[in-house]
């Protein structure tokens, strides 16, 4: 069931689990015996992500609202025909591989390659990243925006004197500090 919230003329949706990634991958991690489970299931996996896995697909959902847009804020995204602006926060499989498996190169590939093809923009926090994706993609600059992303002080108020002493005594910092 997709939760729906409503801001003037617009509405946040947190979609149906037809389309959300799957999420099972961590609770992989902490259970008795999930090494031997992960062992197991990579080369299957790997097998899979190598022959290119299915992106997940819109369960109509999106398309039966009558929506004229859809933004993806973050690197997950669904396969979907309503026009959509699509932003991929890093490639750092691209520029870090040695941090990431063979397999998670290749699904990272597979769907930021086909989310930013399928996109009516993309959007990117700066210049050099807009390059980057240009270059990496081969998007033109007229699909590909800066969109700065929000300074998140601004959404807090600026620290009382009483604010300052608390965290000073709290974490037992001298009088003058940054964080």
């Amino acid at each position: 069931m997709a939760t729906t919230v409503y801001r003037g003329n617009s509405r946040i949706i947190h979609g149906t689990a037809a389309t959300r990634q799957p999420k099972w991958s961590g609770a992989l991690r902490n259970f008795p015996g999930a090494k031997a489970v992960r062992n197991v299931l990579r080369p299957i996996i790997s097998q899979r992500l190598a022959t290119s896995l299915p992106l997940p697909r819109s369960d109509g959902f999106v398309e039966q609202s009558g929506f004229d847009l859809i933004h993806f804020p973050t690197q997950s995204a669904f396969l979907t025909s309503v026009p959509s602006i699509y932003q991929p926060w890093d490639l750092q499989h691209l520029h870090l591989p040695q941090y990431f498996t063979p397999e998670v190169i290749r699904s990272r590939e597979n769907s930021y390659r086909a989310y930013c093809a399928q996109a009516s923009m993309v959007a990117v926090t700066s210049k050099w990243q807009k390059r980057d994706v240009m270059e990496k993609y081969g998007l033109t600059a007229e699909k590909v925006q800066v969109v700065p992303g929000a300074p998140v002080i601004s959404a807090y108020p600026v620290p009382t004197e009483y604010d300052l002493r608390d965290a000073r005594a709290k974490f037992a910092l001298p009088k003058a500090f940054i964080f």
